[in-house]
């Protein structure tokens, strides 16, 4: 989990390429362990300056959740046109549907 959580933000910002399913679930798991620890020290410490250094970790979590995210549809031969599916209904429900789905070998245009 910590490996894929490094990997994910070491690549920040990087759309180009893929991430496998074990990968991505457990960078997910490991920014929202991130997340909780983040959400328990700023109840704990109420400090200006600890918000402030928060909510850039915070800032830098939701880019490489959604780089990481544009390089699993990759993964599943899909474009990153697809988080769109967030805005309409029912739209999330499809794209876990994406994310669970196996990696695509054959005919995969975003391989490298």
């Amino acid at each position: 989990m910590v490996d894929a959580t490094k990997e994910m933000i070491l690549h920040l910002g990087k759309i180009n390429g893929c991430t496998n399913k074990n990968d991505f679930w457990l960078a997910v798991l490991g920014s929202l362990c991130i997340e909780m620890i983040l959400f328990l020290i700023s109840h704990l410490i109420s400090l200006n300056i600890v918000h402030i250094i928060i909510i850039i970790i915070q800032i830098i979590l939701v880019i490489s959740l959604l780089t990481l995210q544009c390089r699993r549809l990759h993964d599943t031969n899909r474009s990153e046109v697809f988080l769109s599916f967030i805005f309409i209904p029912f739209g999330l429900i499809a794209l876990i549907v994406y994310y669970c789905e196996d990696s695509v070998f054959e005919n995969n245009k975003y391989r490298e």
